[in-house]
């Protein structure tokens, strides 16, 4: 789950200047999310996705891609309003979207971003998925050589007293 707190303001302001230079619907295209279909950002007198702003922002915010299951109309249009933005919300819409659900980790993979923060704007609702291969499998590396702990240098002894030595090599006893 996405930490939304690391997004700040000014994260999302970066955001819209590429999206009104971009134009909304190119900066969808090129981040690959699909429109939203419940709530509507506005910014500069412009329409823009609130999914797609917020999974920009985070990706520049964190370094880290987002799960397009993380990513639910409502959570982004909650947490753009409390940053500051105008968000426009139609509850009859949002009633009935589709709630994200959370998959537990498999084998396969998520279906996510991969990293580069493009996921799509809400979970699919009932649509078959294609399976995925299996991953091969990885044969260990052979493990590197030990080396051998080098054997700890005798301690230096006085040849009068037979005491050991101070670090300065000179007996404490004898001068």
């Amino acid at each position: 789950m996405p930490d939304w707190s690391l997004v700040a303001r000014s994260h999302v302001a970066a955001v819209l200047a590429e999206g009104v230079r971009l134009g909304p619907s190119e900066f969808l295209a090129r981040y690959r999310f699909r429109r939203a279909k419940a709530s509507t950002l506005w910014y500069g007198g412009q329409e823009f996705d609130p999914i797609a702003v917020l999974g920009v922002a985070y990706v520049q915010a964190s370094g880290r891609g987002v799960d397009a299951a993380d990513l639910d109309e409502p959570a982004a249009a909650q947490v753009l309003k409390t940053l500051g933005f105008d968000v426009v919300v139609d509850e009859d819409a949002m009633a009935n979207l589709p709630r994200p659900t959370r998959r537990a980790s498999s084998s396969t993979g998520s279906s996510g971003s991969g990293g580069s923060g493009r996921a799509s704007g809400s979970a699919s609702s009932g649509a078959a998925k294609t399976p995925r291969a299996p991953r091969a499998t990885r044969t260990a590396a052979p493990a590197a050589p030990k080396r051998a702990k080098p054997a700890d240098a005798p301690a230096k002894i006085c040849p009068t007293c037979f005491m050991a030595l101070p670090a300065t090599g000179i007996c404490d006893n004898c001068d």
